[in-house]
């Protein structure tokens, strides 16, 4: 299988643009598929608030780091599941959301998030009171989805998207309160920055909570990496925690 890397990415206007980290669109085996997902099947999305708030118990605020958060599927799935699971004591989880891509970073502060119909299936599988408690119904910014969803007023608070470059954003974490999503991206990495990336990983440690992955990064055996900077896998698919 070939997958677009990252000096060369298709965007949804049929452009090759410059590099990104994880755009919506990716050219694998000479076909356009979007790579992000709301809820995406290998994250445990059921468990990870309770999860997350236990680590972050001793602080009274956690910052949430999404790097490669394209156009915020994944940010507003962890913004939906917090609420939904724990409440009014979401309101302590700062989600702090990255990319390379202005024009993806664009459509991310709009809040709009294209989904199929297995995408809205799993949002209610997973919410107690499913998606429409969250987000409304929107036309999709792609034609080759059916609809699109665009988060309610009430969910936007402590939710921020920027433009910003991983390997050098994780230089600006502070404290010891903050946990890291960078899921199914260190693969479109050049070589350098990801041996740069894995090592900042390790060489913050004493302030990161828990650093989480997924199954594409797996594949590469990222996992592996990880566990030579000090990290191991927590009960919890996907999410290592310091050993």
């Amino acid at each position: 299988m070939q997958i677009s890397l990252i000096n060369s990415y298709y965007n949804i206007n049929k452009q090759y643009n410059k590099p990104a980290f994880r755009s919506t669109n990716r050219v694998i085996d000479g076909f356009t598929y979007q790579t992000t997902r709301m809820m995406r099947k290998d994250f445990p999305w059921r468990t990870f608030p309770e999860f997350f708030e236990k680590l972050g118990r001793n602080f009274k605020d956690i910052n949430i780091y999404d790097f490669a958060c394209s156009d915020g599927s994944e940010t507003w799935s962890l913004k939906f599941c917090l609420r939904d699971k724990l409440g009014e004591k979401s309101n302590k989880f700062k989600i702090k959301a990255f990319d390379i891509d202005p024009e993806i970073i664009h459509q991310a502060l709009s809040g709009k998030c294209n989904v199929t119909y297995s995408d809205t299936q799993s949002m209610n599988d997973i919410l107690k009171e499913g998606y429409y408690k969250y987000a409304y119904r929107e036309y999709p910014t792609n034609p080759y989805f059916p609809s699109a969803i665009a988060p309610k007023d009430f969910i936007k608070d402590n939710i921020f998207f920027d433009v910003g470059d991983m390997v050098k954003e994780i230089d600006k974490i502070e404290w010891k309160n903050n946990i890291i999503l960078n899921r199914n991206c260190l693969a479109y990495l050049s070589p350098k920055d990801r041996e740069a990336y894995i090592k900042k990983l390790g060489d913050y440690k004493d302030k990161i909570l828990a650093v989480a992955i997924g199954d594409f990064d797996k594949s590469y055996g990222f996992d592996k990496l990880l566990e030579a900077q000090g990290y191991r896998e927590s009960d919890l698919l996907n999410i290592y925690v310091k050993a």
